[in-house]
C-alpha cells in the first residue's frame, strides 16, 4: 500500500512539473512567434535594446526569489510567471533578429530539432528509469568551461570554427542536462520541488534551442 501511495505521489509530481513546463513553453513559443510576425512589435523590440538587456538580467533576481519562495503558493507561481515572461521577451527578440535578417526558417528548424531532442531524451529517461545523477559533476564542469570560453571569446575572437565548436559543445551540454534533470525528477526531487524541476528543464530546453539556432545559422551561411 505504501509503495502504491509513493508511486501515485511521484506520478502526480511528474504530471505537475510537465504541466507547468508545457505552459512555460507555450508562452515562449507564442511570444516568440508574435515578436517575429507582428511587424510593429518586431520593429519596436529591435529598436529598444534597453528592454532586451533588462529582460536578460532580471531573471537572475527572479531565480533567487524563486529559490526563497518556492514552497509559498501563490507567490511562487507569480514569480515563475514573471521569470517566464522575461525569458519569453529575450527569446522573442533573438528570434525577431533572425527573422529580420532573413533567417526565419532557421528558427522553425531549430524549434523542431529542439522538440525532437527533448522528447526523445525524455521518453528514454522516463521509460528506462535510468539514474543519470552520475552526470552531475561532469555537466557542471562543462558549464564552467562554457562560461569561461564565452568570457574569453569576448576578448579574443576565436573565429567561425571556434564559434561552431562552442555552439556544438553547448548543445551537447544541455542535451546532457535534459537527461540529468529528467532523472533528478524521477529519483531525487520531492513533491514540493516542482518549481525547481520545471525551471531546470525549461532552461535546458531554451539553451539547447539557442545553441541549435546558432549551429543551423552557421551551417546555412546566415548573417551573424
Amino acid at each position: 500500500m505504501a509503495a502504491n501511495c509513493d508511486g501515485l505521489v511521484q506520478a502526480g509530481f511528474i504530471r505537475k512539473v510537465y504541466a507547468i513546463l508545457s505552459m512555460q513553453l507555450m508562452m515562449t513559443v507564442c511570444g516568440a512567434a508574435f515578436f517575429m510576425l507582428h511587424t510593429s512589435t518586431r520593429e519596436f523590440v529591435l529598436h529598444t535594446p534597453s528592454m532586451f538587456y533588462a529582460a536578460m538580467f532580471l531573471p537572475l533576481g527572479l531565480i533567487f526569489a524563486l529559490m526563497c519562495y518556492k514552497d509559498q503558493h501563490p507567490t511562487n507561481m507569480y514569480l515563475l510567471s514573471a521569470f517566464t515572461l522575461c525569458e519569453t521577451y529575450t527569446i522573442g527578440v533573438i528570434c525577431a533578429m533572425y527573422y529580420e535578417s532573413g533567417n526565419g526558417m532557421i528558427v522553425l528548424q531549430a524549434l523542431m530539432l529542439t522538440a525532437a531532442v527533448f522528447i526523445s531524451l525524455t521518453v528514454y529517461t522516463l521509460t528506462t528509469k535510468k539514474d543519470f545523477s552520475f552526470l552531475g559533476a561532469g555537466l557542471f564542469a562543462g558549464l564552467v568551461i562554457l562560461i569561461v570560453w564565452s568570457l574569453l571569446n569576448s576578448f579574443f575572437n576565436f573565429g567561425a570554427g571556434g564559434h561552431m565548436v562552442f555552439s556544438l559543445f553547448g548543445a551537447l551540454l544541455f542535451a546532457g542536462y535534459i537527461l540529468y534533470d529528467t532523472s533528478q525528477i524521477m529519483h531525487n526531487l520531492g513533491p514540493d520541488d516542482y518549481i525547481v524541476a520545471a525551471i531546470n528543464l525549461y532552461l535546458d530546453i531554451i539553451n539547447l534551442f539557442l545553441y541549435l539556432l546558432e549551429i543551423l545559422r552557421m551551417l546555412q551561411g546566415g548573417d551573424n
